[in-house]
Order: C-alpha cells, then structure tokens, then sequence
C-alpha cells in the first residue's frame, strides 16, 4: 500500500515534529526521549499563554471593546486549537506514534502480499495520485504556518511581553524567549496536521478502490482498475476477513490515539472561519490584512472540508460493500466459505473515523460544518445590529 517515495515525504514531515525520530531501515517512528522534555516545555508554556489570552479576551469585553474583543476571541480560539494539538504530543506520543507505525506495517505488508504481481503498476498509479496531494497539502498547511505568523506581532496585546514597558530592556528580553516559544508552538502544530492528513490520505486511496473493487468477488466491467490487487484477495474469503478486520483495528486505533482532535478542530476551525468573517465584515480590516485573513481562512476551510468529505464517504462505501458481499456469497463454490463469508458479513460494521461517544465523521459532517460557519456569522451580525439598535 505504501511506496517508497510516499514513505520518504512521511519521513521527512514526521522528523520535523521534533519528538520522533525516523528509522530508515524498518521505516518506523521512534520516540525521542530527550526531544520530548521540550514538547513538555512547549506545552506548559502553552497552557500559560491560553490562559493569559482568555484573561485579556476577558478584560476588553468588561471595557466594551469590540475591535480588541473580536481579535482576542479569535486569538483565544486558534490558541486552544495550538495547545491542544500540543497535549496529544506532549501526553501520548507513544501511542501516536504506535497508531502511525500500525498504518506504515498494514500498508507495508498489503503492497508486498497483493501488489507484488508480475507486471503490476500499482505502485506507480499510487506514487502518481498521492504524491501531488500530499505536496499540496503541504504546501497549503505551510502558508498557514507563515499566516499564524502574522499573531507574532509584537505591539498586540494578546502577547505575553506586552506587560512590560514597549521598547525596554525587559520587553525584548521576554520578547525573544517568547517569539521562540511561539513559533515552535505553531512549527509543531502544522506538522502534527500535516502527518495525519498524510497518513489518512494514503489510507483512504487505497481504501476506496479496495472496499468498492478488489475485496468484490464480482468486478465491475465499466470501471477501471487501476489498483488491481492479486487473484489469490478474493480466492479465500479468509483473506478478505483478515484485512477488513485488520482496517477496523487500525482505524480504531487511530481514533483512540488522535481522534479527540477531529472534533476539537472542527469546532475551532468553525469558530475562526466566523470570528474572522465578523472582523471582515462588521469591525473592518486595511486592505491588505482583510486579503491576507480572508486567503488564510479559505485555505483552512477548503482543507478540512476536503478531509470531512473523504473521511465521510469512506463509512457510505464500507456500507456498500459489507451490502455486496450478500450478493458475492453466492459465488464461491464451495459451501463452507458461503457460510463463513455470510456469518462474516453479518459481523461487519462499516468503517469510520472520529472519537467514540463524541463525534462520528459521516457524508453530512461536512455539510454541517459549513452550515454551522454560515449560522453562526449571521447570527452574530444580527446580534450585533439588535444591541446598535438599542
């Protein structure tokens, strides 16, 4: 499932989280014990800054302030999204860590057992589809780095060396330190993204063909397949059993190690993608902070729309083929794999992604995602207008 080269772009995204390390040879992620003391660092110093940020979003609503208001509710929102994005790091990288090498294993072993053919150019169509988005992506979540950059600003007050004097000793002592942490705070948040969306988005094309063609009995003559995967998938319905319950453990696990953040980003993206259309619309911006703010934000929006859109209609495709394998049951000649595949599909649960009890990513999450950013900016403009009209 994964090739070389996608392993290459992952490796080196990976190392730039500072606390993994990349093995070359077996092509797994290590924890890197001493690297992790300055994640730990990073985050509580996090912590401090969230709470110094809510303090002041706090102090300027008491003072009737709206422009500052607006600004730090945002500031407060994005800097919610860092920290947390920073506990996954800080508190659980083994088992972050853990979920990703599960995924590098599964997709290892399933291009050496069904790829590996005579004149196969899987790997080569896989190399072909990913490559390209996996360097967009990066390049998108990289602007979005250089965007927060903009926060750095060091006359706002949502900056901790605003308490001192502008132009003394002490703010440009305080200033350094402080610019260093936050830039490392966002280096690490971007790449943490970056990881999963690429981790997710080799999972998912291969998953989509695999769960609609290969794991099928019966081949649809009208499509192309262009990740043909061996004969010998479907020859035995045992081997179709293992790697759709080996996709549901590992997906599992996913959700366990990092899926807390698909709700947690949802709701802050959601959130900012509003704050800042306030800003835009109701408060008023210079030209070129209302340009830089407005690209930023459609980045962000279109990012994670796209990823909602292939996480969720990968629980409708599931469905559909847990809904053939009734169909493909009768195929198989021998009357003992008809009735394991039957007890096996009845077993079945389509494949999903999010955090359990909290947040199931479906077809409609997306659309409830950009629903929710149109709602909630009308309804603070009309909130707005009602307390002018008073």
């Amino acid at each position: 499932m994964f090739t070389k080269q996608f392993l290459e772009i992952f490796g080196i995204t990976v190392r730039q989280l500072i606390v993994f390390g990349w093995n070359n040879d077996l092509k797994t992620l290590i924890v890197l014990r001493r690297n992790h003391k300055i994640v730990v660092v990073i985050f509580g110093l996090s912590l401090f800054n969230t709470a110094y940020i809510l303090g002041q979003t706090i102090r300027f609503k008491l003072a009737g302030d709206l422009n500052h208001f607006s600004f730090m509710f945002f500031a407060l929102h994005a800097m919610i999204g860092y920290t947390l994005c920073i506990w996954i790091l800080a508190v659980s990288p083994r088992e972050l860590g853990s979920s990703y090498n599960s995924v590098i294993l599964y997709g290892t072993k399933f291009r050496d057992k069904w790829w590996s053919y005579p004149n196969s150019d899987v790997e080569a169509t896989f190399d072909k589809i990913l490559v390209p988005i996996s360097r967009l992506a990066v390049w998108i979540l990289n602007f979005c780095f250089i965007w927060s950059m903009l926060l750095i600003s060091a006359e706002h007050p949502m900056h901790i060396p605003n308490i001192f004097k502008s132009n003394s000793i002490p703010f440009f002592i305080v200033y350094l330190i402080y610019a260093a942490y936050f830039i490392s705070l966002i280096w690490l948040w971007g790449n943490l993204i970056k990881t999963i969306f690429l981790i997710m988005s080799a999972l998912l094309v291969i998953l989509f063909p695999s769960l609609s063609q290969e794991f099928r009995l019966s081949k649809s003559s009208t499509k192309k397949r262009r990740f043909r995967c061996s004969s010998e998938l479907v020859k035995y319905p045992g081997n179709i059993s293992i790697e759709y319950r080996s996709l549901q453990i590992i997906l599992n696990q996913m959700c366990d190690g990092f899926g807390l953040l698909f709700p947690i980003i949802n709701a802050l993206f959601g959130q900012a993608a509003v704050s800042v259309g306030y800003l835009l619309i109701v408060v008023g911006m210079d030209v070129l902070s209302s340009i830089i703010f407005l690209y930023g934000i459609s980045c962000i929006v279109l990012f994670w729309s796209v990823m909602l859109t292939g996480l969720g209609s990968l629980q409708n495709v599931s469905k559909k083929c847990i809904e053939f394998w009734k169909i493909d049951t009768q195929l198989w000649e021998n009357t003992r794999d008809r009735k394991y595949m039957g007890k096996f599909r009845k077993s079945c649960k389509p494949l999903s992604v999010g955090y359990p009890g909290v947040m199931k990513i479906s077809h409609t999450t997306v659309l409830k995602f950009v629903q929710g950013i149109v709602r909630g900016l009308f309804r603070t403009i009309l909130s707005l207008k009602r307390r002018q009209a008073r």
